[in-house]
């Protein structure tokens, strides 16, 4: 059995008698104790406004994309799949692929770019506005969610889940409309399968939305 006498600074064990950081094992149990002021039960740093009603979204999405096209891309509530490689695996965790749900808290939009001679019949022109949305469900891969983040866009909530569950483990940057797909309770999935044969990605679901609305113009 081992003790160390710690203090706890940006985000970390420093043990006081050598000044070096405690590294923790993943599903290690410790015995922690300290002055009733010593713990909080928010984390400050998580916390976020909650989404907007889908009429005061419109209205934040018109003043904010008012030079540009908008179009509504998918309304509160979708739940979406994404999935986190996890090459660099630490001690008790043999998980090397996580997929994970989130949902959207609020309606999300996406909006044309103007960007040298693209035009709006070109799905890449789009861009995703800023969501609020949430962790939601571990399906493969055994994370526990102690904390069901949440982030201002979906590039934001992934970087913030890998952070958080994956520090110094992989990039946090991702591509959302090739790495986010809507998800399907009814459909398996198959971890060793490419997740774009088996549901539809968000950059699918644009090159879709763009061309629907380039046959129909009056549906813009």
């Amino acid at each position: 059995m081992k003790a160390f006498r710690v203090k706890f600074l940006n985000g970390h064990f420093i043990d006081q008698d050598t000044e070096k950081r405690v590294i923790l094992v993943q599903n290690g149990i410790y015995t922690i104790s300290a002055d009733d002021s010593a713990f909080v039960e928010e984390d400050e740093k998580l916390i976020i406004a909650t989404g907007l009603e889908k009429e005061q979204k419109a209205k934040e999405i018109e003043q904010k994309h008012k030079n540009t096209d908008t179009i509504l891309f998918l309304p509160a509530n979708t739940e979406l799949l994404f999935r986190i490689g996890n090459s660099k695996s630490v001690k008790g965790d043999q998980s090397y692929a996580h997929f994970l749900t989130c949902i959207l808290l609020e309606d999300l939009y996406i909006y044309f770019v103007k960007d040298g001679t693209n035009e709006k019949n070109d799905p890449i022109a789009w861009r995703l506005s800023r969501c609020k949305c949430q962790l939601k469900e571990s399906k493969i891969g055994g994370l526990v969610l102690t904390e069901k983040i949440v982030g201002n866009s979906l590039n934001d909530l992934f970087t913030k889940t890998v952070m958080f569950y994956f520090s110094l483990q992989r990039s946090g940057s991702i591509n959302v409309f090739s790495n986010f797909y809507l998800y399907d309770n009814n459909k398996n999935i198959e971890p060793g399968y490419d997740l774009s044969r088996q549901f539809i990605s968000l950059g699918a679901r644009r090159e879709t939305l763009v061309k629907s609305i380039e046959n129909n113009p009056d549906k813009h």
